[in-house]
């Protein structure tokens, strides 16, 4: 019995049936990261997971800023409204989301 774990497109790519696709439209959920799991090839459901930002990261960033840095953007991995909610809770504006290991 095979059990993966992971974004429902890499799933896909896996040969994984039944992908469950997106909760569109729930809005607790918009800004959440969602991890898919699949048991013996088919999607059975999903896990939607949720971080703080660190403490001191609006201290770094603003940080940055005083220190005379005038362009600061995030890179990750995760969903553009997790990134957006993420960017703007710690005072970054520019982002780019939904990065491969080796495309940051």
């Amino acid at each position: 019995l095979t059990i993966r774990v992971g974004r429902a497109r890499w799933l896909q790519s896996e040969g994984v049936q039944g992908a469950v696709e997106e909760a569109a439209g729930h809005p607790d959920l918009a800004s959440a990261s969602r991890v898919h799991v699949a048991v013996g090839g088919r999607c059975i459901g999903w896990l939607a997971l949720q971080d703080s930002p660190r403490s001191e990261a609006s201290e770094a960033v603003a940080g940055l800023r005083a220190g005379g840095v005038r362009y600061v953007s995030m890179v990750s991995g995760d969903r553009s409204p997790v990134v957006l909610r993420v960017g703007q809770e710690v005072g970054i504006q520019d982002h780019q989301a939904e990065c491969l290991p080796q495309d940051k």
